[in-house]
């Protein structure tokens, strides 16, 4: 991964999602060390503000994206979109550039575009209505983006665009993402409802409806004065179609204008790390392998992603990549060999290198999970289905409001409650089994155990001290803590699995013999024996399960409380205000401590619904 500062005449874009300004700064001194030219200034706080106490948690997703509108309100869009997070967000990414410019580096702006828009919106201007664009399975309404054919949505995205740039005149490219989170282009392919969109440009090519959006956002800024470099993602086809009509410092997909790649990409934030809510558990045999092959694609823009807590490690990790490029795999090994000598000392060097193989191979198995279509695992059922903190019972639908209070207003599901609290249903879809996921995570567990043990050797070694012992003390916590959060998911799946066994064996052992014999199609009395034989070592194994996740969620609170920064391990919310589908309360401790007592209090059940006969 070659930059400017070895002679490159492309761009280095650092990206770490910083939101104070100090910290900001900071990563942004990192990023002119590295040899950046560019530095992401849109990681923006959570819209919040879209929720709305709704029931509805779709927007969750578009909450977490920056949009041109979330800084910027055009004049016809004022009363619909608040302007007092757009002021704060328009500020913050100001000062932001501000830094930069004392630095002597220029911005990227990275967008999820057209975000959809309030229904009000479209009620008082009917011609702006695009696309469909959210996820059915699990939204409860319709979300619609505006549509970018129009010419009145048009001029909105260049007078939004030209105060952007006016305001920070840093942002050179704007980078944008489409077709999820809430947001969609008319008629493309990549629409989660399907190819759908308004009559009245059904028969415009995707390449005019693209070249016209980048247009604008090009105009807009050059009514401030500037040039900017913009580029929307859409799937190869579409792409295909729209690169021959590209202007000038424009680009669709991977591809640019002048039909050069237009970029690549190392390293990860919070949801390309496939851990979260696990926090700053470093994968260097991941950063090598994509430093290798970014620097061999020689793409016009280069992006580092630096995740907040681990942004340290990656950099330096980087810079050293910087200093000595590998070669191959064996390269990438020697490369990685060197690294932990000059961190850790000679002597643990070869502990720590088997330790990161062992983390890899954790994380390429975790990613099995995307085979059966759920790629971030984790995130998915630990986080936005309260995994962590929803208690195995046998009868979920009985649990009291007050039971459930904890955790059910952040399940993020739009399925009604006698389906989602099924454990084989995640984000709308039914297709958790013990077969197919419960050993992915299991045997991820295994090369997480295989991760500590190398790295307790490396601690037991004479070089392995001072603030060398405190980060490999650190990352084994948080393996350690990733270890019971795998368990978590395997209790789970597997506590379902059983209990549809348990239920299914028991009526069938039930049925009826009739007077006077058995009645036609009866089972017979040794098939009778043999389900009640299975009910017996089903209700068995439940308890079993239960009683392991009982175990396992106490030891997640006694590592948590003995922390003395718990927000270092896992995503916690800063206050119980901003917990949501994708962090926890920072009370998770009392959360956890209460799916035990309600496991508990309904332990008496096991003996009542499926008795031992």
């Amino acid at each position: 991964m070659t930059t400017r500062r070895k002679g490159r005449a492309g761009n280095l874009i650092v990206s770490c999602e910083c939101l104070a300004l100090d910290e900001f700064e900071s990563a942004a001194h990192d990023a002119r060390e590295l040899g950046a030219t560019h530095v992401v200034v849109s990681h923006l706080p959570f819209s919040r503000w879209l929720l709305d106490g709704s029931p509805d948690l779709y927007p969750s997703w578009s909450m977490l994206s920056a949009t041109i509108f979330k800084l910027v309100v055009p004049g016809a869009l004022e009363g619909y979109l608040p302007a007092e997070p757009a002021r704060e967000n328009m500020e913050l990414v100001a000062e932001r550039c501000r830094i930069l410019r004392g630095l002597g580096l220029k911005a990227t702006f990275g967008a999820c575009e057209p975000m959809w828009l309030p229904e009000e919106v479209y009620r008082a201007h009917p011609d702006w209505r695009g696309p469909q664009c959210e996820l059915p399975c699990i939204a409860r309404r319709p979300y619609w983006a505006p549509c970018i054919d129009n010419p009145e949505v048009l001029a909105l995205y260049r007078e939004s665009v030209r105060e952007l740039c006016r305001r920070a005149p840093e942002i050179e490219l704007i980078d944008m993402f489409t077709n999820d989170s809430g947001s969609g282009v008319c008629w493309s392919e990549g629409l989660y409802p399907g190819v759908n969109g308004p009559a009245s440009c059904r028969g415009r090519g995707m390449g005019e409806r693209v070249v016209g959006f980048l247009s604008a956002l090009q105009e807009g800024a050059r009514e401030a004065g500037r040039e900017v470099m913009v580029r929307i993602g859409l799937a190869p086809q579409e792409a295909g179609e729209t690169r021959p009509l590209l202007k000038p410092g424009q680009a669709c997909g991977n591809v640019a204008w002048d039909g050069g790649q237009w970029s690549a990409s190392a390293g990860y934030g919070w949801f390309g790390s496939h851990l979260w809510p696990m926090l700053g558990i470093s994968q260097p045999f991941r950063l090598a392998e994509e430093a290798q092959a970014a620097a061999g694609i020689g793409a016009a823009n280069v992006t580092l992603n630096l995740e907040r807590q681990s942004r340290e490690f990656m950099r330096d990790l980087f810079r050293a990549y910087q200093d000595r490029p590998a070669k191959g795999w064996l390269g990438r090994v020697r490369f990685l060999q060197r690294f932990a000598s000059e961190r850790y000392g000679a002597q643990s060097a070869a502990d720590m290198v088997e330790a990161w193989h062992h983390i890899d191979t954790a994380l390429t198995t975790l990613r099995l999970c995307g085979g059966v279509g759920f790629g971030d695992i984790l995130l998915v059922v630990t986080s936005t289905q309260r995994w962590l903190t929803r208690p195995l019972v046998p009868n979920p639908m009985c649990l009291t409001r007050e039971e459930k209070e904890h955790y059910q207003r952040h399940v993020f599901t739009a399925d009604p409650e006698e389906v989602w609290t099924n454990f084989q249903v995640m984000l709308g879809r039914h297709e958790i089994t013990g077969y197919k996921v419960g050993g992915i995570l299991a045997n991820t567990e295994i090369w997480v155990d295989k991760a500590r043990r190398c790295i307790g050797r490396a601690l037991e070694r004479a070089d392995a001290n001072g603030g060398a012992a405190e980060e490999l003390r650190l990352l084994d916590t948080r393996l350690h803590l990733l270890r019971l959060v795998l368990r978590n998911g395997s209790n789970c799946i597997n506590y379902q699995d059983t209990l549809q066994y348990v239920r299914a064996d028991y009526l069938s052992s039930a049925a009826p013999g009739g007077e006077g014999g058995e009645v036609i199609g009866a089972p017979g009395e040794r098939e009778l024996r043999r389900r009640v034989t299975n009910v017996l070592a089903h209700w068995k194994e439940l308890r079993d399960i239960a009683r392991d996740e009982i175990d396992n969620t106490g030891e997640i609170i006694r590592l948590l409380t003995s922390s003395a920064a718990p927000e270092r391990l896992i995503a916690l919310a800063p206050t119980p205000e901003d917990e949501d589908v994708f962090s926890f309360a920072p009370d998770l401790v009392e959360h956890l401590g209460k799916k035990v007592e309600i496991m508990m209090s309904h332990w008496p059940e096991y003996d009542s619904i499926y008795p031992t006969f």
